[in-house]
C-alpha cells in the first residue's frame, strides 16, 4: 500500500462532523486514524462516546495513545483478514459502531484496483471504496459514515460494482466538494460523501450474494424494499434533428433542441413540430443538453403544463411536483461541478442517462424510468 498521508485538517474535520444525522453515538470510529483529527473532532461532540481508530502506522498509533490513553487503538493493515484478526483494539468490535469519519487513502501502489471478499463476492473496487467495504462487519444495525472520497471514484468503471451494491444497503448523498488546497501536496479533487446505512438492507443484500443471484438483481430487488420518497423519471428525447419536421398546424408544439437551451433562458419561440410524435415532456421538469460542452446556464427549470417536444440533443427529467422540480434545479446548479465530471468524451463531450441517474441517486432521488414510453 502507498504511504498515503494526507491528514485531515481540524476545520475540515469539524465541518465533517457538523454534517452528522444522528443525535448520539456509543462508538465512534476510524480506520484509518492518522493523527485523528477526525476522531478528536468527533470526541468533542459526543464527550461520552467511545473512540476506536487503526492506522497501518505503528509510530502514528503509538503517538496517538500518549495523546489519548482512553482511546481503543491498535496498528492494522485494514484491508487484510489477517491483520485486522490480529489487531485487539478490534476484537469484539462487530456490529458496534454507529459512526464512521473517514479519510481513506485514495493510492495503490502497483495496481489501479483492489478486490474485496463479501461473504464469497469478490468486489472490485478503488481503495478508498474498499476501506467502506471492509468496514461494513464492525457498523450497527443502523449507522452512519461521513467519508472525504477522491471525485473520480463518483464514475469510475472499477468503483462501478461496487457503487451498485453499497447503494442497495441505504442512502447515500453527495455533501460538498473540497478545494484544491485542502490537503497540501494533494492534487486529487475530493468529495464529503455521506451514507447512512441499513443493517437490514445489508443483511438482505448479503444473503442475496450468498443465494448465487448477481449484483444487478441484487440491486434490483433491494432497490424495491425501499420507499423513495423523490420519484423522478428521465427521458432522453428522441428526435432526430435530420428527422426534425416544421409544423405550423395549430396543434403544432416547441420543439426543444440544445440550441434552444440558451444561456439566457428557455427559447420556445424557434422551432414548433407536430404533437402527434408523442415523443413529449410537460413541467415541471429540469431540461439540461445531452452533448456539448457542459455548460450550467443552459439547464432550465420548465414549470408550464403544456408539452414541448424534445431533440436527442436534450435530456429531460420529469418532476412530481413544482418543489420537487425546484428542489432538483438547486441540487443540479449547486454541484455542477460534480455533474460536470459526468460527461464523458474529450471532443464532443456528451452525458449518459446511466451516469446522469447515478448522480441524482447520490441525492436521494429514485428513478422510475430512463426513456419514453
Amino acid at each position: 500500500m502507498n504511504s498515503d498521508k494526507f491528514y485531515t485538517p481540524s476545520e475540515l474535520a469539524n465541518r465533517m462532523v457538523s454534517y452528522v444525522v444522528g443525535e448520539k453515538h456509543k462508538f465512534i470510529a476510524d480506520f484509518a486514524c492518522g493523527n485523528g483529527e477526525l476522531l478528536k473532532a468527533g470526541a468533542k461532540k459526543w464527550q461520552k462516546s467511545k473512540i476506536l481508530g487503526t492506522d497501518i502506522c505503528r509510530n502514528t498509533i503509538k503517538y496517538l495513545r500518549r495523546q489519548e490513553p482512553n482511546w481503543q487503538l491498535g496498528q492494522c493493515n485494514f484491508l487484510l483478514d489477517s491483520s485486522k484478526k490480529m489487531c485487539k483494539a478490534l476484537r469484539g468490535m462487530e456490529n458496534k459502531v454507529s459512526l464512521l469519519l473517514l479519510n481513506p487513502p485514495f493510492s495503490l501502489r502497483g495496481g489501479s484496483s483492489i478486490q474485496t471478499r463479501i461473504n464469497g463476492s469478490n468486489l472490485k473496487s478503488s481503495i478508498a471504496l474498499s476501506f467502506i467495504l471492509n468496514a461494513l462487519p464492525f457498523l450497527a444495525n443502523t449507522a452512519e459514515i461521513i467519508a472525504i472520497l477522491p471525485l473520480g471514484c463518483l464514475n469510475s468503471e472499477k468503483d462501478e460494482q461496487t457503487w451498485r451494491f453499497i447503494k442497495g444497503l441505504g442512502e447515500i448523498k453527495i455533501l460538498d466538494m473540497n478545494g484544491y488546497n485542502v490537503f497540501k501536496g494533494a492534487t486529487a479533487r475530493t468529495v464529503l460523501v455521506h451514507f447512512l446505512l441499513s443493517k437490514s438492507k445489508e443483511k438482505m443484500a448479503y444473503s442475496l450474494l450468498e443465494s448465487g443471484r448477481s449484483l444487478n438483481e441484487v440491486k434490483e430487488i433491494v432497490k424495491k424494499s425501499s420507499n423513495g420518497k423523490q420519484i423522478v423519471s428521465i427521458y432522453r428525447g428522441k428526435i432526430s434533428m435530420h428527422l426534425y419536421q416544421e409544423s405550423f398546424a395549430p396543434r403544432a408544439i416547441p420543439f426543444v433542441h440544445s440550441t434552444e437551451l440558451e444561456e439566457g433562458g428557455l427559447n420556445l419561440s424557434r422551432r414548433r413540430t407536430d404533437k402527434k410524435l408523442k415523443k413529449v415532456i410537460s413541467g415541471p421538469a429540469i431540461l439540461l443538453p445531452r452533448v456539448g460542452k457542459p455548460n450550467p446556464k443552459k439547464i432550465h427549470f420548465y414549470d408550464k403544463p403544456e408539452p414541448i417536444a424534445l431533440s436527442d440533443c436534450v435530456i429531460g427529467v420529469k418532476c412530481s411536483n413544482q418543489e420537487q422540480g425546484r428542489n432538483l434545479h438547486h441540487i443540479i446548479l449547486k454541484n455542477w461541478s460534480i455533474l460536470e465530471n459526468s460527461y464523458g468524451g474529450t471532443c464532443a463531450r456528451y452525458l449518459t442517462l446511466k451516469k446522469f441517474s447515478e448522480f441524482l441517486s447520490c441525492y436521494g432521488f429514485k428513478i422510475e424510468q430512463s426513456s419514453f414510453q
